[in-house]
C-alpha cells in the first residue's frame, strides 16, 4: 500500500525530525552534565583526601576545597 504525501504528512515528518533532534541534543546535554559532575566529584575527593600539611604545601585552605574544585571544572570546560 503506497502512502500518498500530503501537507499533513510532510508537516508531521518535519515535526518528528525536529523532536528527534531536540531529544538527542537534550540527551547529549545530560551526558555532558554527568561527566562534569563526575569530574567535580573526583577533584573534590582528591583534595579532601590530602592531609592538612599537603594542602598547606599547595597553598590551599581546607575551607576553599569546594571553590577550587568548581574553578577546576570551569577551567577544564574552557580548554
Amino acid at each position: 500500500m503506497a502512502m500518498t504525501l500530503s501537507r499533513t504528512n510532510i508537516k508531521l515528518a518535519g515535526f518528528l525530525d525536529s523532536a528527534r533532534e531536540h531529544y538527542f541534543q537534550a540527551r547529549e546535554a545530560v551526558h555532558q552534565a554527568r561527566l562534569r559532575r563526575a569530574r567535580y566529584r573526583a577533584t573534590l575527593s582528591e583534595l579532601v583526601a590530602l592531609s592538612d600539611r599537603d594542602l598547606k604545601d599547595l597553598g590551599i585552605a581546607r575551607a576553599n576545597i569546594r571553590k577550587i574544585a568548581k574553578q577546576e571544572l570551569l577551567i577544564g570546560e574552557n580548554e
